[in-house]
């Protein structure tokens, strides 16, 4: 059986996503174990939160990252 997946790297990191509920997060490079997951899914709507385009993909990851990344400054500035 076949399978499609989306992979995005950045900064050491590498996001695959198979059109499901969930992207995989993994260390460039690594054994291939995941590091993290997140969650993609409305289950109110059964269908993924974000498009399926790799363009939406990459959009989702930027604004991910960018999210996180203010997490943590907001928490260093305490």
């Amino acid at each position: 059986m076949a399978q499609v997946a989306m992979i995005y790297s950045k900064d050491g990191l590498e996001f695959v996503w198979r059109g499901g509920a969930y992207i995989d997060i993994f260390v460039e490079g690594s054994d291939g174990s995941a590091i993290d997951t997140y969650n993609v899914w409305d289950y109110e709507k059964d269908e993924p939160r974000i498009g399926r385009t790799l363009k939406d993909f990459e959009e989702f990851i930027e604004g991910y990252l960018k999210e996180q990344q203010e997490s943590l400054d907001e928490l260093a500035s305490w």
